[in-house]
């Protein structure tokens, strides 16, 4: 994948990344609850058990305060886990996790002798597959952690506390190898779950651009008259249970087939694109305008019913229509209305309405004319 880091698996694009975080935080919010809290668990546990495995007397109380003070790592990390802070350090959290674990068993060993201290040191290799696997750290935070506790675990016991070099070199060899394979492992998941996101991002993509290009003219870019169909339903909805009352105003613009037979289709459309972005200048964020015919359009106005509100807002779409182009090209308009309540009307009757109201004005200014 061109758009991801190889080394770092982080996407190239900040926007991406960021996209990326924040759909997978659901995931990574679950999945570090239960790393957390099952990993304290088994922390606990291997340690009792291995703690009586090599101590048949009784158990080491003092062994179990190294262990106490790494526990308190997931124990903070549970606390934070739906807070702000995780979100933006989630992986350096989650990785804490695991190098206090290491960490704590590091310090168990270094208080035992070497005959008792190597039955300890698998739970490291445990350690290992469970930073990289289960805990939902990154990759790159979960590398860096397990080859710090790598060194950390040579520097203990090949210098400060030093086992003899055979036991050494063959611990080395058996962690290398878990690094080697979960870290694999850890890098093919999180490379499969980064290329899944680009693969459900584009999916997702081209559902919204084939339901736009669904719901809306191709010419204008306007709601067509399916879109305008389900936002008229949810207006009326939303009527009833607000008491609102919106209007609903029927545009058809006048002449406009003598434009297309004298200057052509291609300067028609023109005009209609111009008409559209014009129109749009007299709506609100909430009002819908649609293009539901060639020279035919419908605005939604939400909570105007008032007739001056009605008056000021037919002049200002009857104004922007007749705007010409820059080569001095324009067109009138005839301007119909009805009022939208909550459920008096089907919406189909709510626009014959608004048309036939639209219709008796186009008359009687052709008669005022005459």
């Amino acid at each position: 994948m061109p758009q991801l880091r190889p080394f770092f698996l982080t996407f190239r694009l900040d926007h991406l990344e960021a996209e990326y975080r924040r759909n997978s935080l659901f995931r990574i919010r679950f999945q570090g609850k239960i790393a957390v809290l099952l990993g304290a668990l088994l922390y606990v546990a291997a340690g009792l058990v291995v703690d009586i495995w090599c101590n048949p007397e009784g158990i080491s109380w003092q062994l179990w305060y190294p262990r106490l003070l790494a526990l308190l790592v997931p124990a903070t990390v549970a606390l934070l886990i739906e807070r702000e802070l995780f979100d933006r350090h989630r992986d350096l959290l989650l990785a804490l996790v695991g190098f206090a674990a290491g960490a704590g068993l590091i310090g168990v060993m270094s208080q035992l002798p070497v005959s008792q201290a190597t039955y300890y040191y698998p739970l490291l290799v445990v350690i290992t597959f469970y930073t990289y696997n289960f805990v939902g750290t990154s990759f790159i935070y979960a590398l860096c952690v397990d080859l710090l506790l790598l060194a950390i675990y040579n520097l203990m016991f090949g210098w400060w506390q030093p086992f003899p070099l055979s036991t050494l070199i063959s611990h080395n060899v058996v962690i290398i190898c878990a690094n080697l394979i979960a870290g694999a492992g850890g890098y093919m998941a999180e490379w499969q779950r980064r290329a899944l996101f680009l693969h459900e991002r584009e999916l997702e993509l081209e559902r919204q651009d084939h339901m736009h290009r669904a719901r809306h003219d191709s010419l204008t870019g306007l709601p067509n008259r399916e879109l305008l169909q389900l936002r008229l339903e949810r207006a009326q909805r939303l009527a009833g249970q607000n008491d609102l009352l919106h209007t609903v105003f029927f545009i058809d613009l006048d002449n406009f087939k003598v434009i297309n037979d004298r200057y052509g289709h291609d300067q028609g459309d023109r005009l209609l694109q111009h008409i559209a972005e014009q129109l749009r200048s007299c709506c609100s964020e909430k009002d819908t305008i649609a293009r539901i015919g060639g020279d035919e359009f419908v605005l939604l106005a939400w909570n105007v019913w008032t007739e001056p509100d009605i008056d000021k807002l037919i002049r200002c779409l009857q104004q922007a229509i007749a705007t010409p182009m820059a080569n001095g090209l324009f067109v009138e308009s005839s301007i119909g209305c009805c009022h939208l309540t909550a459920g008096q009307l089907p919406i189909d009757d709510v626009l014959r309405m608004a048309d036939a109201t639209m219709y008796r004005m186009k008359h009687s200014r052709r008669v005022q004319a005459g």
